[in-house]
């Protein structure tokens, strides 16, 4: 008797345990929770808008005051701001932001994720990365007038290209978008990808990247059916990087020796990309 208890005891333990596990199964995912892993997988690939460089000042509130920073790298749907001391995760703020409208712009926005835990002889910038959330429509068409104006004062005109064409410069605006390209090499041809993109020079994700100073020709396939092939050169590479400090294999090359023509298609093609990154309905 008292082992027919126990067996029947046992069995509705099992019956309720799988029945629990099957609930947290079906039970559909928390929203915040997946926009939050969204951004943190395969930054290059999963993220909505195009992300473009800037230095801009930006006034934190926080709940013991004001905290200054600068806006490192920014897109429609949020920005890398720079800090001493990072919001802790989930925490709403409101952001005003120095850009080079006539006025501030303030937005608000919350904070998923942080590197304030990470050794400093790790990072490059301490900081956070915010989301901008609850803003109106309005708000978001002068941070979007704000970016297009940062990208025609650094993407270069027909004049402008000619003097960049053959040299690096950062201040030039840099896009992350994955095109296919196709290297010219002194090892043959190598197929690989970009992850951002600038009117001088590009991040190529290859998994043997070339030797410094290398020049090669590159195609890239900048739609289905339009690509441009210039020279470029390697000017700095991470193959001596442990693979475990390392998120992208590859190389920072430059567009050297090229007229001013071959140039021109990659410049349209990064301002077709900032500029359709805005849309009111999102």
């Amino acid at each position: 008797m008292a082992y027919d208890f126990i067996l029947i005891f046992f069995i509705l333990v099992v019956t309720l345990t799988a029945a629990v596990i099957i609930v947290k199964l079906l039970r559909p995912q928390n929203k915040e929770t997946s926009s939050l892993k969204s951004w943190h997988l395969s930054p290059e690939e999963k993220r909505q808008h195009p992300r473009i460089d800037v230095n801009w000042p930006v006034t934190i509130e926080t709940p013991e005051g004001t905290e200054e920073g600068v806006i490192r790298n920014i897109s429609i749907g949020g920005a890398f701001v720079i800090c001493k001391n990072p919001l802790p995760l989930n925490e709403s703020t409101q952001l005003t932001i120095q850009t080079p409208l006539d006025q501030p712009l303030i937005l608000n926005g919350k904070s998923i994720w942080t590197n304030i835990n990470v050794q400093d002889d790790k990072v490059v910038n301490k900081g956070m990365r915010m989301q901008f959330v609850h803003n109106t429509d309005e708000d978001l068409k002068l941070l979007h007038q704000a970016l297009i104006t940062t990208s025609q004062q650094t993407l270069p005109d027909d004049e402008a290209t000619k003097k960049i064409s053959g040299r690096e410069n950062r201040k030039d605006t840099r896009v992350d978008v994955s095109w296919p390209v196709e290297m010219e090499t002194s090892l043959g041809t190598i197929k690989a990808q970009t992850r951002h993109v600038s009117i001088s020079g590009a991040f190529i994700a290859c998994h043997e990247p070339l030797p410094l100073t290398e020049q090669f020709r590159i195609t890239i396939m900048l739609s289905k059916d339009k690509q441009i092939s210039v020279n470029a050169e390697v000017v700095w590479s991470n193959i001596n990087v442990p693979d475990d400090k390392v998120v992208n294999r590859g190389m920072g090359i430059r567009f050297v020796n090229n007229p001013k023509d071959d140039l021109k298609p990659l410049s349209i093609a990064l301002m077709k990309i900032i500029a359709d990154s805005f849309n009111p309905k999102d």
